[in-house]
C-alpha cells in the first residue's frame, strides 16, 4: 500500500481548501435559499419562485430569500401574483447582472393583515426615472420593450386592497407589492 508523500499531502490540501471547499460553501448556501421556499404553501406560486431562483443562481448571481412564516394564502388571486412576481424578478435578475455586487433578494411575509413581496436587487447606476417607470414602452434595456412594469401596473390598479412601490439608491433598486386584505379608508 502506498502512502503519500508530505508535498502530496499539501497539494491535496490546496486543492480541497481552494477547489472543492468553496464550491461546497456555495451549493450548500444555493440549496439553503431554495429549501426556504418550502414554507410557501401555494404550489404554483414556490414553483416559478424556484425556476426564477435556480435561474438566477446559475448566472451567479447571490440569492437571498427570507420566508419568516408558513405562506398558505395570497390576498390576491394567485394568477395575479404570479404574474407580478416573474416580471419583478426577472428584471432584477437582468438588472443585477449588470451590476458589481451582483445580488438580489427576495422577501414574502405577513404583518397582521397585510402581506409584503419584495424584490430587491443591485443595480449599476441609479439613473432610472421613477417617474416614467410604469409607463408603456418605457425601458431601460433598449427598444422594443417596456410591457413588464406597464402590466405591473394593470394588474395592481385592478385590485384596491394591492399597492406597489419603488425605491432606488445608489446601489440597489426595490420594488415592494403590499396586499391588504381590506381597504382601509
Amino acid at each position: 500500500m502506498e502512502s503519500f508523500s508530505e508535498g502530496e499531502k499539501q497539494q491535496i490540501k490546496k486543492i480541497y481548501e481552494e477547489t472543492i471547499a468553496p464550491t461546497t460553501a456555495i451549493v450548500n448556501n444555493q440549496q439553503l435559499e431554495l429549501t426556504k421556499l418550502s414554507r410557501v404553501s401555494i404550489t404554483e406560486v414556490k414553483s416559478v419562485l424556484s425556476v426564477k431562483i435556480v435561474n438566477a443562481q446559475q448566472r451567479k448571481l447571490t440569492v437571498t430569500v427570507d420566508i419568516p412564516e408558513p405562506i398558505k394564502e395570497l390576498y390576491m388571486p394567485t394568477e395575479s401574483f404570479i404574474r407580478i412576481v416573474s416580471i419583478l424578478v426577472d428584471n432584477a435578475i437582468e438588472a443585477a447582472e449588470k451590476s458589481t455586487e451582483r445580488t438580489i433578494s427576495i422577501a414574502l411575509f405577513a404583518v397582521d393583515d397585510t402581506q409584503y413581496c419584495i424584490v430587491k436587487n443591485s443595480i449599476a447606476e441609479s439613473t432610472i426615472n421613477l417617474g416614467d417607470l410604469y409607463e408603456k414602452s418605457y425601458s431601460t434595456k433598449g427598444n422594443d420593450r417596456g410591457l413588464g412594469l406597464y402590466s405591473i401596473k394593470r394588474i395592481t390598479n385592478q385590485y384596491p386592497t394591492i399597492t406597489l412601490s419603488t425605491a432606488i439608491n445608489q446601489q440597489s433598486f426595490e420594488q415592494k407589492l403590499v396586499m391588504k386584505t381590506t381597504v382601509h379608508e
